[in-house]
């Protein structure tokens, strides 16, 4: 594996058994150092926002603990960038997942204040695709379009986020975890 993957080992019971180097410095340089090491031992569960996540993300683990790779493309936005990832998830010995993260793309962007952890915040919750970003207005739009569209300014207070997940990215994911089996009946 190349030293440009951040990886992470699962053990059998989900609990964070391993980071890698570029694990590390990601955390750090995103504001977040307390996770470069205090996620070890720690259950992925804690860490995983909204019920429609967890649930497709066990299925999904279901399947790689039944042999199978599984790729998983999603999206981590940052206030002043926006980046794709692919998530390479992977069996291992005794019911434990490697799971490997590249980078595919990133941009530089003007800051997204709804995506800053820091800005003041309402009561009122926007969803938020847990995959690619998108928010739900009357439609799933980019952050950039809900920001727009709510007339949200810069330094302002923002919505909270709850996450869930955007309908193209459900299919995605249950075509992901369907096609093998139809392919194999």
């Amino acid at each position: 594996m190349s030293a440009m993957h951040s990886v992470y080992v699962l053990d059998a019971n989900d609990r964070i058994a391993s980071v890698n180097d570029v694990w590390r410095a990601f955390a750090v340089e995103n504001g977040a150092p307390e996770l470069a090491d205090g996620v070890l031992g720690q259950s992925l569960w804690s860490y995983v926002a909204g019920a429609e996540v967890e649930a497709i993300y066990r299925v999904l683990f279901e399947r790689v603990r039944g042999g199978r790779t599984v790729t998983v493309p999603y999206a981590c936005d940052a206030p002043a960038r926006t980046r794709q990832f692919e998530l390479v998830l992977s069996p291992r010995e005794a019911g434990a997942i490697a799971c490997v993260t590249r980078v595919v793309g990133e941009q530089d962007r003007p800051p997204v204040s709804l995506l800053d952890v820091r800005a003041p915040r309402t009561d009122e919750f926007l969803r938020m695709c847990s995959w690619c970003k998108r928010v739900l207005l009357d439609d799933w739009v980019s952050a950039e379009d809900a920001v727009r569209r709510l007339d949200i300014f810069a330094g302002g207070p923002v919505p909270q986020i709850t996450h869930g997940i955007c309908p193209p990215c459900t299919a995605r994911m249950v075509a992901e975890w369907d096609y093998p089996q139809a392919a194999n009946e």
